[in-house]
């Protein structure tokens, strides 16, 4: 009987899993249909498909990821979302890769403010415990990080950016040229030596010297664009690392730019390219020698705006390594200690990459992989993998769409146009799609398709915060106020949490009452919920516009704690309180901003500014040399610091004659045996100042006698070349026989001079700044032409330049 029960036991197992198997098998089957179904456009069909598998077989992973996909084309993001949470709850499956590749996208990082969606409480479960390698780990901590700094939960935020382990204290120098990403490969002299004391010249020959990083991003990022007013440029950071061992590390570096690190002067890993990734994107395997250890990070941007790292020392598994410290003051290490340096891949990466070989047929790995490459930045990446499943279905608008993506990453703009064609034709109801078409059209000024576009948006999405941002637009181009006005406040009430919805209502309360209560209660309202930093200066502006000054000091106090490390606050600060005649809190905020960016000419032009305005003379004098110090062409400052030491108009070195003594004393057409016009006076002068800055001066008096003559000036151009110079235009009119003058119309630098008749004179007058960057920017360079096709009365080419200067002419 016992052996009967055992055989039934194990009859019913067999059936189970038999049954079990073959609904597995059936859910794939149905997986693959819904992929098929895709490749043949059939969106309908693609979704019963992937829930029918789901039906079969609820562990299927790749139907949840595949309907997500799905969604997220759709941009449906709330259902992408809860379609992908379903991998979190497999217990047996490893759910961070898929976390990883998909947690910038909007159903992860769009929908955090939706606390009844539970990605906060996600953020928190990771951080305490998620991948082997810490990496997801650490990215949820900034995140929750964010989070709270977005819900002013200071002392949270500031816990999780701790639990970072970041190295922050930091020696600065910089900047160094970088046009056209050219100073990635140069070798700067922080490279071959480490002197705090020194001074080298740097980009466009100002003075480069290291200094602390006075204060960090609240994130925890070293910021390069807080702490220099440059450009197209390289910068350094370097610190001294303390192991109480030799001992095998990890060092893993996020950046925005291209990036270099050093470890005792050793090269230990270089990536080109500039990108925008998070942290951990490089994890390089190295060893600290026993003691101190130097640590120098190069970072360089031409082609992005951005410039930053974040340095982190952790173990294999992300956890930070015991008995470390640091500090920013010199020590002695091991020079040129060659070393091991091994490059990590990213688990998600190498998870994906693994995925495809196994199964190349599976297309969501492509899209997940490619995904996991955009994170950080690596269009390039992205864009081959992506290029390698549509060789397998070259129909399917996600990878389409996703190439897209890579493509606009990449600015390859061709094949943007080419890809967004091929989706149209594949199917012209796609969001994404018609969204291009609606900014394509609304470009084009042809209202009428803008407006069937957008109807056709609502009927896919119907009322969506796309729709609605598309309508506004639309009914202002149109002149379409009250439209306007009412599709704002429907919008703002079916979006509260929707900042440029709330900002235009504010906006459109403050034109049509001119008054500022409503705005700045309609901001206050959506602060409740968000704290982002632009909320605070548009909440700061309207009071101070509405003369509100202690709400407004109250309001850049809270945005300054939230934004640390932000000079530009404190510059903008100082204006606010120099219009307010509030000197001494100007000068406060001012050299606040100074502290943080120590070489912006801005900063000390307007402390300067601030002096000068108190009659503090000496001081002035000294903030506007340091100003010039910083930006040679800073011409501003140049003219305030001279008028301050009473000084004339440099150009008035050269001499002046009133242009009514050379009209007075023009010549008559029959001096000239017939010629079209003669040109009475042309005189340029040049300064150059040191460090290669320069001006000039130019006046040209011409009188026409014909109707060719007429025909040869009317028209003028101004040669000037607008990139690197700054033309002012002084003086432009025609001056009639009888002494009136009449305005010649100008724009950039082409001077048309109307009502010109024979034997009248045009009279122009102008100066030319240069802006000069790169190795150039030390030297100046001319060439003046005596003779020209018509005659010459007067003309000179003079030249005032320092006695350090040295020329050639000929």
């Amino acid at each position: 009987m016992l052996k009967s029960f055992r055989n039934a036991i194990l009859l019913i197992f067999i059936l189970l899993t038999s049954t079990t198997i073959a609904s597995t098998e059936k859910s794939e089957q149905m997986v693959q249909e819904a992929w098929n179904a895709w490749q043949e456009n059939d969106q309908m069909l693609v979704e019963q498909k992937f829930l029918a598998a789901i039906h079969q077989d609820p562990a299927n992973i790749r139907a949840h990821v595949g309907l997500s996909f799905l969604y997220t084309l759709q941009q449906k993001d709330v259902d992408a979302w809860y379609a992908f949470r379903r991998i979190l709850e497999d217990s047996t499956g490893n759910p961070y890769p898929y976390l990883f590749a998909e947690w910038i996208t909007a159903k992860i990082q769009g929908n955090i403010h939706k606390p009844e969606l539970g990605i906060d409480a996600l953020y928190r479960d990771l951080s305490q415990k998620a991948d082997r390698s810490g990496v997801l780990q650490a990215m949820a901590n900034e995140m929750l990080g964010e989070h709270y700094q977005d819900k002013e939960k200071y002392e949270k935020s500031d816990a999780a950016f701790a639990r970072l382990h970041t190295v922050d204290d930091w020696m600065v120098c910089g900047p160094f040229d970088n046009i056209s990403a050219s100073g990635f490969q140069n070798q700067f002299p922080p490279e071959t030596e480490y002197k705090p004391e020194a001074e080298y010249e740097g980009k466009n020959g100002v003075p480069v010297n290291w200094f602390a990083v006075p204060a960090l991003r609240r994130d925890r990022w070293v910021d390069f664009r807080r702490y220099f007013a440059f450009i197209e440029s390289i910068f350094y950071a370097n610190t001294f690392v303390y192991s109480p061992r030799k001992q095998e590390v990890q060092m893993r570096i996020g950046t925005s730019g291209s990036v270099k690190a050093f470890l005792n002067d050793y090269q230990v890993m270089a990536y080109f390219d500039e990108n925008n990734n998070d942290l951990d994107t490089y994890i390089v395997e190295t060893t600290l020698q026993k003691g101190w250890n130097r640590v120098l990070i190069k970072c360089g941007f031409s082609e992005i705006t951005r410039c930053n790292f974040m340095l982190r020392f952790t173990d294999e598994f992300g956890r930070p390594v015991d008995g470390l410290k640091v500090t920013r003051d010199e020590k002695k290490y091991p020079r040129n200690k060659k070393v091991e340096a091994k490059l990590i891949e990213n688990f998600a990466e190498v998870f994906f990459k693994n995925q495809i070989e196994k199964n190349p047929g599976h297309l969501e790995n492509y899209l997940l992989l490619a995904d996991c490459y955009l994170r950080n930045d690596k269009a390039v990446e992205a864009e081959l993998v992506l290029k390698q499943g549509l060789q397998l279905a070259p129909e399917n608008s996600m990878l389409l769409t996703a190439i897209l993506e890579a493509y606009m990453r990449g600015e390859k703009y061709d094949e943007i146009s080419t890809t967004i064609e091929k989706l149209s034709a594949i199917d012209d109801k796609l969001p994404n799609v018609l969204d291009y078409k609606i900014n394509l059209a609304m470009d084009n000024e042809d209202w009428d398709k803008a407006s069937e576009l957008i109807d056709q948006l609502d009927f896919i999405q119907p009322s969506s915060e796309l729709v609605l941002n598309h309508r506004i637009a639309l009914y202002s181009k149109k002149g379409m106020i009250n439209e306007m006005m009412a599709t704002a406040v429907k919008a703002l009430d079916k979006y509260p949490d929707n900042w440029t919805f709330t900002y235009f209502n504010a906006a459109i309360s403050i034109q049509t009452t001119r008054k500022y209560d409503t705005a700045i209660q309609l901001v206050e309202k959506f602060m409740q919920r968000q704290n982002i930093e632009v909320a605070y200066r548009s909440l700061a502006d309207f009071y101070l516009r509405s003369s509100q000054i202690e709400k407004w000091q109250e309001t850049q106090s809270k945005l300054l704690h939230r934004a640390t490390a932000a000079p530009g606050e404190h510059y903008n600060m100082a204006s606010i309180y120099m219009s307010m005649q509030k000197y001494d809190e100007a000068l406060q905020a001012i050299g606040e901003a100074i502290r943080l960016c120590p070489n912006s000419s801005q900063y000390f032009e307007q402390q300067a500014d601030i002096y000068r305005i108190q009659e503090k003379k000496s001081e002035a004098k000294k903030s506007y040399k340091l100003a010039l110090k910083y930006l040679p062409t800073n011409y501003e400052a140049r003219d305030k610091l001279r008028e301050l030491e009473g000084k004339k108009n440099i150009f008035l070195h050269f001499g002046e004659r009133d242009i009514k003594d050379w009209i007075a004393t023009a010549p008559e057409a029959e001096a000239y045996n017939g010629a079209a016009a003669v040109i009475i006076l042309d005189d340029n002068r040049r300064v150059v100042y040191d460090k290669g800055a320069s001006e000039s001066s130019r006046e040209v008096l011409v009188r026409v006698f014909t109707k060719s003559g007429i025909d040869d000036f009317k028209e003028y151009r101004i040669p000037t070349n607008h990139y690197s110079e700054k033309l002012i235009i002084e003086n432009a009119t025609v001056i009639k026989n009888d002494g009136s003058r009449i305005k010649a119309d100008t724009e950039g630098n082409y001077v048309v001079f109307k009502s010109l008749e024979e034997n009248d004179f045009i009279y122009l007058k102008w100066r030319v700044r240069n802006y000069y960057s790169g190795k150039l920017s030390n030297h100046f360079w001319d060439e003046f032409h005596f003779n020209t096709f018509h005659p010459i009365k007067h003309v000179r080419y003079s030249l005032l330049v320092p006695d350090t200067c040295t020329f050639q002419h000929r």
